[in-house]
């Protein structure tokens, strides 16, 4: 039988290029690396928005607790993480049909944003990250229909353009870099919440 060799590629779902077989270290790798870069970049994208709000003259906010651009944003990147993981384990009618691409990333946001209100609501007493009560079409103040559309196109856009780059991206990684890349991302994601996020006690 002939032995396949680490670097074999096959095209996977999407037409992303992956490992035939991929050891789960270091999927947990890749996994970490999404995790961090969107719970940072998922709040710089809403620091930008809420700035296009304020300049257009809509000054109301719907989050109370800053704008620490330090602080990562958890709920971006658990939301990223099961859209990578939901994304690999789809079928090729839902990842090459782009509306219903978007009606299924736009319920995984809805999802995931309803679940972690929750889990804030439980651990604070209250959820101090964001409100939808002011927004018309909002569950539980948890999520609005307004931000979940938001969302599905962000996510829409992240699957279709940027996750196959960054999966080509991460493919040229030897396993050492990988496992360091991971490992300061996971670090630096750690002191910036000491340091700059809300408290978890």
């Amino acid at each position: 039988m002939k032995k396949l060799t680490p670097s074999k590629r096959v095209a996977g779902r999407g037409g992303i290029e992956k490992s035939e077989k991929r050891p789960w270290q270091d999927n947990l790798a890749r996994l970490s690396l999404y995790f961090v870069v969107a719970s940072f970049a998922g709040h710089w994208l809403e620091m930008a928005v809420q700035l296009w709000l304020r300049i257009i003259g809509n000054e109301g906010t719907s989050f109370g607790i800053g704008y620490q651009p330090l602080e990562p944003y958890p709920v971006y990147g658990i939301a990223v993480v099961v859209m990578v993981v939901l994304w690999q384990s789809l079928p090729k009618k839902v990842t090459k049909n782009l509306p219903l691409a978007f009606l299924v990333l736009t319920a995984v946001c809805v999802v995931a944003e309803y679940f972690v209100g929750r889990v804030a609501i439980w651990w604070f007493g209250q959820n101090p990250f964001w409100c939808y009560l002011d927004k018309p079409f909002n569950l539980h103040g948890l999520v609005s229909l307004q931000n979940a559309l938001l969302f599905g196109i962000a996510a829409t856009m992240f699957m279709f353009l940027v996750f196959p780059l960054a999966e080509k991206g991460l493919n040229k990684l030897s396993r050492c870099v990988l496992f360091v890349s991971a490992g300061l991302a996971l670090i630096i994601f750690t002191v910036c919440h000491v340091l700059f996020g809300t408290p978890l006690w």
